[in-house]
């Protein structure tokens, strides 16, 4: 096969292709619109299951978040003086820690910029203080034990919500991969890279939390159980259990229960968001593909002789026309509980449509002209599937839409 030959082939199959993703676009807005409602309708119904079992109501959730952005705001940005002044002290503590424990040259001048860094900031907040470098807190003395207990327990707050994170992305990355329907081996070795990237950052995550964890005083220890690979890895241990378990102290209700509820209420926005965004491309859709047909009438209506560019056009005014239809019934069918006057439905006659196109020139004629390589199998077959689903879950939108496509 010669390159051009080729490259040929390869752009007709690029074009197959675009055709059919552009025959789906209207069928494809419709499956992501029906699955915001599921989201939506799942998320109601678990936020009605806590409000009554836990009278968590959305008013509370708000509260909730709007807490939770302050005093991640407070900690990252707006720390009084002294806990600003203490946090940086264990910072280069914890510096100097990793200096004693490496010996990789490259690690070594990181660390020390990062010392320096860490000096000059100490150095500031000293100034603001009014603290002189000779009496410089050393934060291990017991008299800073308040300052110490706040500042481990912020951390390990940090580092367990992290832990989560990096837990969840690691099973939806494993999932992916042992999928059935996953094929490709480079994929897999990408996943498998990313997967242990993850097992990295875990244990690195891990390892921070069980030393912060270490300098906390016994009994603040026992609120926060020792982390293990597999134990952090597995959703149903005890490592996260005696987390999950932990009673919020102001309103009186598991940990689990408040993130759970969070996660429904941020799905539930969402999902009404998607719905709004998918009803304003429908409508663009349809728009569009209307312009198209508008233009493509026009430009026929000026063309004098019946040549190959006529009948050319005249095949892609009915695919316009069938996509416009189609993105109509879609419309339709997102806007359904909307009102009346939502509704754009034109009364034409799609058979008369097509028995109008088919007595002036034949399609099969063309198509032979034009497509050699199809054959009458082939271009049936094409034609089907341009109209059959390819899920069980979607027969009905496809039977809805030949039945409006036939009476309209």
């Amino acid at each position: 096969m010669k390159s051009n030959h080729r490259l040929d082939i390869l752009g007709m199959a690029l074009e197959h292709i675009y055709q059919k993703l552009i025959k789906k676009l209207a069928n494809n807005l419709l499956k992501r619109f029906r699955n915001a409602q599921m989201v939506e309708k799942d998320s109601l119904e678990k936020l009605a299951t806590f409000e009554q079992q836990y009278q968590i109501t959305l008013q509370l959730i708000e509260e909730i978040i709007q807490k939770q952005k302050e005093h991640e705001y407070t900690i990252k940005n707006n720390l009084k003086s002294e806990d600003a002044y203490f946090e940086v002290l264990m910072e280069l503590n914890t510096i100097i820690n990793n200096i004693s424990k490496t010996n990789d040259n490259k690690k070594l001048e990181t660390l020390e910029k990062k010392r320096l860094n860490a000096l000059k900031k100490i150095e500031s907040l000293e100034s603001k203080l009014n603290i002189l470098e000779s009496h410089r807190w050393n934060p291990m003395d017991s008299k800073y034990s308040n300052y110490l207990i706040n500042y481990c327990i912020n951390q390990l707050n940090m580092i367990i919500n992290k832990l989560r994170n990096e837990r969840n992305e690691y099973f939806f990355k494993t999932a992916y991969l042992y999928d059935k329907n996953h094929k490709g081996t480079k994929i897999s070795t990408k996943i498998k890279i990313s997967s242990a990237n993850s097992i990295s950052k875990i244990n690195q995550l891990i390892s921070r939390y069980n030393d912060i964890r270490n300098i906390l005083p016994l009994q603040q220890q026992a609120s926060y159980p020792l982390a293990l690979i597999n134990e952090v890895l597995n959703n149903q241990s005890t490592f996260w259990i005696s987390l999950d378990v932990n009673i919020n102290v102001d309103i009186q209700i598991p940990q689990i229960v408040i993130y759970n509820a969070i996660q429904k209420f941020h799905n539930l926005h969402r999902s009404k968001e998607e719905q709004n965004i998918l009803k304003t491309e429908i409508t663009r859709l349809v728009d569009f593909w209307a312009k198209q047909n508008e233009k493509i009438e026009n430009v026929i209506a000026e063309l004098e002789k019946k040549n190959a560019i006529y009948y050319y056009l005249k095949i892609e005014l009915q695919k316009t026309n069938t996509n416009l239809k189609k993105s109509q019934y879609m419309y339709n069918k997102i806007f359904e509980d909307s009102n009346l006057t939502n509704q754009i439905i034109e009364n034409e006659d799609i058979e008369e449509f097509e028995n109008n196109i088919e007595g002036e020139f034949d399609f099969e004629d063309i198509e032979e002209e034009y497509f050699e390589n199809d054959n009458e199998e082939d271009i049936e077959k094409d034609v089907e599937e341009d109209f059959v689903e390819e899920s069980d879950s979607d027969e009905n939108i496809e039977e809805g839409f030949n039945e409006y496509f036939i009476n309209n």
